[in-house]
């Protein structure tokens, strides 16, 4: 079975989910409208929906599938997810995330998203990694700026969203410096 190797930052650990954090899912952010108010999922209902999220995500560990999910831990708790799909082909990846609303403005997922991005540039020799977020959603736009993610573009009308409509995707990305000296 492949296996990530944890990811550890200062305040953080981003590390592979298990079946045993499916009720922490669940709690802190699975069920909760707000956090998921600019997501594409759908608030899980039961359990069971965080159990196979999370089996779904061992079994893309255990195929070495381009799409990692990665449990973001604090203080001894999963309070959120980060997650990368790469491509070997063109080294480049995309993230996404979400963070339970009880640790925002925390510092977390700013480092996360450092720690996730610099892990990835390093270990798999990504050139560009990018990241959207939809039109209202300001916050998640902020945090990829102070993140060093550049925006490259819009992407008008891209998503059916909650809000009943369709949004503009903000395109952002950012790129590993290298030396062509």
């Amino acid at each position: 079975m492949i296996r990530l190797e944890p990811i550890k930052g200062k305040k953080v650990i981003l590390r592979e989910f298990e079946l045993k954090d499916a009720q922490q899912l669940f709690d802190n952010w699975g069920t909760d409208e707000e956090v998921s108010k600019y997501m594409l999922w759908k608030n899980y209902k039961t359990i069971e929906d965080a159990k196979n999220a999370i089996q779904y995500y061992i079994e893309c560990y255990e195929k070495d599938d381009p799409f990692k999910q990665y449990a973001i831990e604090y203080e001894g708790n999963v309070v959120g997810s980060i997650n990368i799909v790469t491509s070997k082909r063109h080294k480049t990846g995309e993230i996404a995330y979400c963070l339970s609303k009880k640790y925002w403005r925390k510092g977390i997922m700013s480092e996360a998203i450092t720690l996730l991005v610099d892990y990835y540039f390093e270990h798999y020799d990504l050139v560009r990694i990018s990241a959207e977020a939809i039109e209202p959603n300001v916050a998640s736009r902020k945090l990829l700026e102070k993140c060093g993610f550049k925006l490259e573009g819009i992407l008008r009308k891209k998503y059916f969203c909650k809000t009943n409509k369709h949004e503009d995707a903000y395109v952002y990305a950012i790129i590993k410096e290298i030396n062509t000296i």
